[in-house]
């Protein structure tokens, strides 16, 4: 016979991810309430020496609607 100890922990978990430029949320509905699923892309900057933000690394979350304004801004 197996013999087991268990004990409850404190688990964190991402519930939201909110988008840097409109507020919004990035989840989208599975249909299970179990699952979580998250629509978005980041973009990143590390900031070099001489930059007004030399040695700072920058990290956004856009939503898919906010991402799709960037690149046709980008679009020339």
């Amino acid at each position: 016979m197996i013999k087991t100890k268990t004990k409850m922990v404190e688990t964190e978990i991402v519930e939201d991810i909110i988008c840097d430029f409109c507020g919004e949320s990035c989840r989208k509905d599975t249909g299970d309430k179990k699952i979580a699923e998250f629509e978005y892309g980041t973009l990143h900057a590390s900031w070099g020496y001489w930059s007004g933000q030399d040695g700072e690394e920058t990290l956004l979350y856009v939503c898919e609607k906010c991402f799709a304004r960037i690149i046709k801004m980008t679009e020339n």
